[in-house]
């Protein structure tokens, strides 16, 4: 099985069509090039038998090498997977920055840059060469690292952030490094050792699956269950809670300041010896974040109207953009009302959400995505906050509920079925059709043979028929889809067919051979420039246009997958769709991954239409293999077509 070090070197290695020093491998993971040495060895190891291996050339650096495509893709495929999975922690980049923020988030006092020499087993300039990346970690969490002359190091700041810093540390140890949870001064902060973690965790997901009002994500419960231990080994620095009496008032009012108390009744006597009321005031707190309600009743009545408005406020700033009529239902504004409350009191308590990425935003709608940008921008207008992608993980899902809910992405069609074996068999069929298809089929008629020369079938948009075509009359616009008899010559041989045709009529015109590029940048910034250049007229201000795109970036990455980089403006649009693809010669660094094929996309007026031919476009590149992308450069625009068969 290959290290989380094999993995990153496989993964950047794969990625590169040249050969890949050992000195920039071991920059990327910040290990020594003998270090390097050992993990190729162990890496080939893994790959024999498997149709790959990493050649090495002295004086050159190391590449991938296949010699059975069949045999490596499956292997190589789950390989990257996994390692990607977990990607958004940069362990194998960081890892020693963790080590380093909990030798100095559990110790009681400075630590010197000695003492962590001593106990990681490194060198000084490793200490001092890490101590940015310790930061950066900590940013998030609103902590500061001070280095005081002759003393050493300390953490900086409120009790309740280092205990959530701590609690997201300990994530990430059980998932990359597990011994670390089990050992030492972190160990014992979380009594992991004993039956505790599991008796507070049974006990909390029984108190919340009885609670009336207030549900509680199964990401989180493990959230609540670390503070409530991390409570009791840190309760000495429960006075360093920063609460003043407004603010706890505020606490005790809410709904999850009386299941607090109601569970600290229930937890064992030890959880109560000299409990601290900051204690029970900071698990209140927490259980607000994590919460989900069940409707919009459980908001405070006081709450509800300035609620309620900022829902209408913030979906008329994105309907400036998009047209969204008939895609939003009153269930959409209950979940979304729900959701900004919530919000609002994640932002309140200064709650760091460090829970997932938007793993699946490729899979079910980019649109969902620009969709939650725009908010997220109508939000820092607002309220001066900057939501990132994890504080828009509930907003992507509730949009994506609704849009699917309405098949908004999808040109729904008027179908009608006939079988020359009667009004039965056509019922049958359509009856299976519409449990199959529903998302493509508005209306399904079941005709008979004879209603086909009575009957106007230019008002459907395909007929269904295993008629021969020479005995069926000649319409106008509505297409024959043939099934089940005679597939030697059909003109589709099934809806999934006819559909890709269809869609790929509606949306080539906007992706014709000139918008396909064959480019050699060497960095991301020619990127840009490029784009810039094709529509400078549209986009008028240059460094505008540059500010946008890195606004958009913030809020959810536009670097989906490995290889490939969706690139749209916010709020700066041009009128009309656009859609540019640039493949570059050799993969360029892009954030924290490298890539060599970017898409410049635009929806223009955001009609439902343009919409809809955008994202079905975005789809033939995401969703393909990766076999697609990686021959993409030596492919010409008509073979690239060909392959746009994925609905």
């Amino acid at each position: 099985m290959l290290s989380t070090i094999g993995r990153k070197i496989l993964q950047h290695i794969s990625s590169c069509d040249s050969y890949v020093s050992g000195e920039e491998l071991s920059k990327i993971c910040n290990v020594s090039i003998n270090t390097i040495r050992k993990e190729i060895d162990l890496i080939n190891h893994e790959l024999a038998g498997k149709g790959c291996f990493i050649e090495t050339k002295v004086a050159v650096g190391y590449s991938l090498t296949i010699r059975d495509p069949q045999a490596a893709a499956p292997f190589l495929t789950q390989s990257l997977k996994e390692f990607r999975r977990f990607d958004y922690l940069n362990y194998s980049a960081f890892s020693m920055a963790y080590l380093i923020l909990m030798k100095l988030l559990t110790a009681s006092s400075y630590t010197s840059v000695e003492a962590l020499v001593g106990s990681l087993f490194c060198s000084r300039s490793t200490i001092l060469r890490t101590l940015d990346q310790v930061q950066l970690i900590l940013n998030p969490f609103q902590l500061e690292m001070k280095v005081r002359r002759n003393y050493g190091l300390i953490i900086q700041g409120d009790e309740w952030s280092k205990r959530i810093c701590l609690i997201f540390i300990h994530k990430v140890f059980a998932h990359e490094n597990k011994p670390q949870i089990y050992t030492g001064a972190f160990g014992a902060l979380f009594l992991n050792q004993t039956d505790y973690p599991q008796i507070l965790q049974d006990q909390i997901l029984r108190y919340f699956g009885n609670h009336p009002d207030i549900t509680i994500p199964n990401i989180h419960v493990i959230k609540l269950t670390q503070y409530v231990l991390l409570a009791k080994t840190r309760s000495r620095y429960a006075s360093e809670i920063q609460y003043d009496s407004s603010r706890q008032n505020r606490i005790r009012q809410l709904r999850a300041y009386t299941a607090a108390k109601e569970l600290y009744a229930v937890f064992p006597a030890y959880f109560k010896e000299n409990l601290h009321e900051n204690d029970i005031l900071s698990l209140a707190a927490l259980i607000a974040c994590c919460m989900t309600l069940k409707s919009t009743d459980q908001i405070p009545l006081e709450d509800q109207p300035g609620i309620f408005q900022e829902v209408r406020d913030s979906l008329a700033f994105i309907r400036q953009y998009y047209e969204l009529e008939g895609c939003l239902d009153t269930s959409f504004y209950n979940a979304f009302a729900c959701y900004l409350y919530c919000l609002n009191l994640k932002k309140e308590f200064n709650f760091c959400t460090d829970s997932e990425e938007l793993t699946t935003s490729t899979k079910i709608g980019l649109w969902t995505a620009d969709l939650c940008s725009l908010f997220a921008l109508f939000y820092k207008n607002k309220t001066g906050v900057h939501l990132n992608e994890t504080d828009l993980a509930e907003a992507y899902y509730i949009f994506n509920a609704a849009i699917y809910k309405q098949n908004y992405t999808f040109n729904k069609m008027n179908v009608a079925v006939v079988s020359r074996q009667g009004r039965y068999y056509s019922e049958s069929f359509a009856a299976r059709l519409m449990t199959s298809s529903s998302r493509y089929i508005k209306n399904i008629r079941v005709l008979e043979v004879t209603e086909l020369y009575e009957t106007d079938l230019d008002v459907y948009d395909a007929i269904i028929t295993d008629i021969y075509s020479s005995s069926l009359p000649k319409k106008d616009h509505s297409t024959y889809i043939e099934f089940n008899h005679h597939r030697d010559s059909p003109e589709y041989k099934d809806l999934s067919d006819f559909l890709i045709r269809y869609f790929n009529q509606q949306a080539l015109p906007l992706f014709q051979a000139v918008n396909f590029r064959k480019t050699d940048f060497k960095r991301k910034q020619d990127v840009y420039d490029a784009i810039f250049s094709l529509y400078a007229q549209e986009l008028g201000d240059r460094e505008a246009f540059f500010r946008d795109l890195q606004l958009r970036d913030s809020f959810i990455s536009n670097e989906k997958k490995q290889d490939l980089v969706l690139i749209n403006t916010l709020a700066l649009r041009i009128p009309r769709p656009v859609f540019e693809v640039f493949v570059n010669h050799k993969p360029i660094a892009w954030n924290q991954n490298k890539a060599h094929v970017f898409i410049f996309y635009q929806y223009g007026d955001g009609s439902r239409e343009n919409v809809q031919r955008i994202s079905y476009l975005l789809k033939q590149f995401l969703h393909q293999n990766a076999l697609f992308l990686n021959t993409l450069y030596e492919q010409s625009y008509d073979e690239v077509v060909d392959c746009f068969n994925i609905l």
